[in-house]
């Protein structure tokens, strides 16, 4: 039934709901908006706005699982249960949930959208807290696809407990010092700053810098003596 907007006399309701939209309704220049009254006690009070706020369009993925878990522990409440009073299916419910399982470092860069769901499902798959942020370390620097953790994961369940993981080969592979002396000899061999990188599965990548044109051209022109 509609509800006034306009406080003539003492509170008589108290909106658990929607109360975004009756401000928005406010500043439209509406006197009356349509609601729904009930009598609800605080915990069906605080379930409810719970419920709304999981609505929100944005809310970042643990945000919405931690409310998930806080409705859960709170209200002793199923997956299943909660799936029906929010609308949302229960694999859903179980994919935010499981989110909280990583390591707080992989956590707040979901949170701050550093890395996204795809990335987070791909490490979840890999029992290993130690290497799930070794690789959550290489998407920051790498920008790796959320295709390529999951090759990534996919290459370390293949090789068991028992074997070395492809991150730790990656690092065995080449020591710091034998990065320092391709570099350094790189460097001195072009005469300007290189950069040597290896991700978590070995690849890596020699970087040349160069700061004008002039500077690229000689680059190239060393090059193509080398081919020579």
């Amino acid at each position: 039934q509609p509800i006034s907007l306009r406080k003539t006399g003492p509170a008589t309701y108290q909106i658990i709901a929607g109360e975004r939209r009756s401000r928005a309704a406010l500043m439209a220049g509406l006197t009356t908006i349509p609601a729904y009254i009930r009598t609800a006690d605080d915990a069906v009070v605080t379930e409810m706005a719970l419920i709304e706020n999981i609505q929100r369009e944005d809310l970042n993925a643990i945000e919405i699982a931690l409310t998930f878990k806080k409705l859960i522990d709170r209200y002793g409440l199923t997956q299943e249960r909660l799936s029906e009073r929010i609308g949302k299916k229960r694999a859903t419910i179980a994919n935010f949930i499981r989110l909280l399982r990583l390591p707080a470092e992989v956590q707040l860069g979901l949170r701050d959208r550093r890395i996204d769901m795809g990335h987070a499902r791909a490490l979840l798959s890999i029992d290993d807290p130690k290497l799930q942020l070794k690789i959550y370390n290489e998407i920051l620097k790498q920008g790796l696809s959320v295709r390529r953790v999951e090759e990534l994961a996919k290459k370390y369940r293949e090789a068991g407990p028992e074997e070395e993981n492809p991150a730790e080969k990656a690092e065995k592979r080449f020591s710091n010092k034998d990065f320092d002396i391709l570099r350094d000899h790189l460097s001195h061999r072009f005469s300007t700053p290189v950069k040597v990188s290896c991700d978590a599965s070995g690849k890596g990548k020699i970087s040349f810098s160069f700061r004008d044109d002039d500077e690229l051209q000689r680059l190239i022109a060393i090059f193509d003596t080398a081919k020579q």
